[in-house]
């Protein structure tokens, strides 16, 4: 069963190629929403968590104000490295556990995508058969932070800085797909690549 790594910078567009995937067939995994979960009141991670940072991280109605826990941990590179070391080994069993699922439920013809931001810092290489970096310019990335996102420039960049460099990225990828353009040409570059994720086995 092909399990293929999806990543790349903030920004670049990769929940979009996900989605782009999903529509060929894929069963995507997404890191993202698995630590969205774990972050839900009640969650021991979110307990753990809440412990480490203070109470004033949750919001009234008693969720973490992620916004607020982003703007902390994205300042400080000692508080980012605590988070994900409260939240790494969870959001890692689930997604392990996700592509069991996929084999036992859809076989092993099943392609399973993986959307990962940090799958090169958090060791996840060896996971997949291919890995996707979707890439786009440092401008392209920022505009659409500030403008989609409702992010400052300040907090764009941070973001895109507290990552892995994007070109060391590309460069130990299997496949870039450059996503700058329209919608209609990412699609036809993801069909293009698909025969290949499919048989990566």
């Amino acid at each position: 069963m092909p399990v293929i790594g999806l990543t790349g910078g903030p920004g670049t567009g990769k929940s979009t190629v996900a989605a782009l995937l999903e529509e060929l067939g894929a069963v995507t995994l997404s890191a993202d929403a698995v630590a969205h979960r774990l972050l839900e009141p009640g969650q021991s991670v979110a307990n753990a968590v809440v412990e480490a940072f203070g109470p004033q991280i949750v919001a009234p109605d008693g969720t973490i104000d992620r916004r607020l826990l982003a703007q902390i941990v994205f300042r400080d590179a000692e508080a980012r490295q605590r988070l994900e070391r409260l939240t790494h080994p969870a959001i890692l069993a689930e997604l392990r556990y996700g592509i069991q699922e996929a084999r036992r439920t859809r076989g092993e013809d099943a392609v399973v995508v993986v959307e990962a931001p940090l799958l090169y810092e958090a060791g996840m290489e060896d996971w997949f058969h291919r890995i996707v970096v979707v890439a786009a310019s440092f401008e392209e990335q920022m505009r659409r932070l500030t403008c989609r996102c409702g992010m400052s420039a300040e907090e764009a960049e941070r973001r895109i800085r507290a990552q892995m460099d994007l070109g060391a990225k590309m460069r130990r990828a299997h496949i870039v797909i450059w996503n700058e353009g329209c919608l209609e040409e990412v699609k036809r570059r993801i069909v293009k690549i698909w025969p290949l994720l499919a048989g990566s086995v």
